[in-house]
């Protein structure tokens, strides 16, 4: 018995027998040692499966039956398949390698920095070591060295560099070497409010602190006065220095509707190669769950609706609500206290927010908003020759 493994790949032929007497023939075919590995009877005849090997000899003795192939299996199929599919199986292949040789494609360098001097420099110096658009992906190896060598060659300029390779991108991190500078003042000044506000933190490097910790300033009310005295006497002039927190108040109007549609993009991108099929996309790196795309077609094949793209995809946030009164309202003070955010710096913070006022409106509300808030209220003020200024 052969082995079933083999067995399935051997030539195989199903053959149709009509005639009369029909049992006759398939003895005749045993007696010529043709192996049948399949008997179905039917009303006029009988199918039966043998070996391709054996088909000729069942063609010589066929004589008055009448003998027909309607199906084959095994080897034989699969060259038929492949004959019949050859272009198709072809384009299948080149679009294949086509896949994996463009999945190895460099399509963008970005250089995550604020400064765009910075960027372009980076983007030069990588160019010349062949790390750049439309270049081939350097090995892990490669990468680790080109760094190496950026980072020995400006070792006064880089203090930290990392080069990462996402899909079909480098993401270059980088942070310079800063050298700090004594920031020097030409110019006799008092350090004075910005606004008005409640004082409370005073850091003087400078000068002679004239206000305390709680008290209660104005815009431009002296702080850390220039004016260095003693006894109530003035002994010389300075450039005061220093910095200044304070409690400053806000009121703010934020609306917000009720029903609430947006999309928006979050400014982070990427490109991936798809293959898309009828409607259907398949990425080969899947990104982004809410995306903008701009796709270019690669590769198509004019008879398969099969075709090979690069999307350029843009990373979306889709807000889509229906809200309650109440819950309208949580939004405008979650927005209000986004919107103060956003002005303030690492060191500020607001300190509380009360809500003052809420006007229901048919598809909105309308609400104020009062902010407390911890906020840097240093400012300068020249000191005049001459001038008079009383210190209290």
């Amino acid at each position: 018995m052969k082995n079933n493994f083999v067995y399935k790949f051997l030539s195989k032929i199903d053959l149709e027998i009509r005639g009369k007497h029909i049992e006759r023939f398939i003895h005749k075919l045993a007696h010529h040692n043709i192996e049948l590995l399949d008997i179905k009877y039917f009303k006029d005849g009988v199918h039966i499966k043998i070996y391709k090997e054996d088909y000729l000899k069942v063609l010589n003795l066929k004589s008055i039956y009448e003998v027909n192939v309607v199906d084959a299996s095994g080897l034989i199929k699969l060259k038929k398949t492949l004959s019949v599919n050859k272009f198709v199986i072809l384009a299948i292949v080149l679009g294949i390698t086509l896949l994996i040789f463009l999945t190895n494609i460099i399509f963008e360098v970005e250089v995550v920095h604020s400064s765009s001097s910075v960027r372009n420099f980076l983007i030069d110096e990588l160019k010349m070591f062949g790390m750049k658009e439309y270049s081939l992906k350097k090995s892990f190896k490669e990468i680790s060295k080109i760094k190496n060598e950026i980072l020995e060659k400006y070792p006064d300029k880089i203090e930290w560099l990392e080069i990462e390779v996402l899909g079909t991108k480098y993401v270059v991190r980088v942070e310079l070497r800063e050298i700090p500078s004594k920031e020097e003042h030409n110019v006799n000044r008092h350090v004075v409010a910005k606004k008005d506000a409640l004082i409370k933190k005073i850091t003087a490097l400078n000068g002679m602190v004239v206000k305390e910790v709680n008290n209660y300033v104005k815009k431009g009310d002296i702080i850390i006065s220039g004016n260095v005295s003693l006894n109530d006497e003035t002994k010389g002039t300075v450039s005061a220095d220093g910095s200044v927190f304070g409690e400053v108040w806000y009121t703010l109007t934020v609306e917000y509707p009720y029903t609430y549609y947006e999309e928006r993009l979050t400014g982070k991108s990427k490109k991936v190669i798809a293959l898309k099929f009828l409607n259907k996309s398949f990425e080969l790196f899947p990104s982004f769950k809410n995306k903008k795309v701009t796709e270019t077609v690669l590769l198509k094949n004019n008879l398969l609706p099969i075709k090979l793209v690069l999307e350029h995809q843009e990373e979306q946030i889709i807000v889509d609500q229906v809200l309650t009164e109440d819950e309208a309202i949580n939004k405008a003070i979650s927005l209000g206290r986004e919107k103060m955010g956003k002005e303030l710096s690492n060191q500020e913070y607001i300190i509380d927010n009360k809500v003052l006022k809420v006007n229901v409106k048919e598809n909105k509300v309308v609400v104020d908003i009062f902010f407390v808030v911890y906020e840097d209220i240093t400012d300068y003020a020249e000191i005049i020759v001459n001038d008079n200024e009383k210190v209290e």
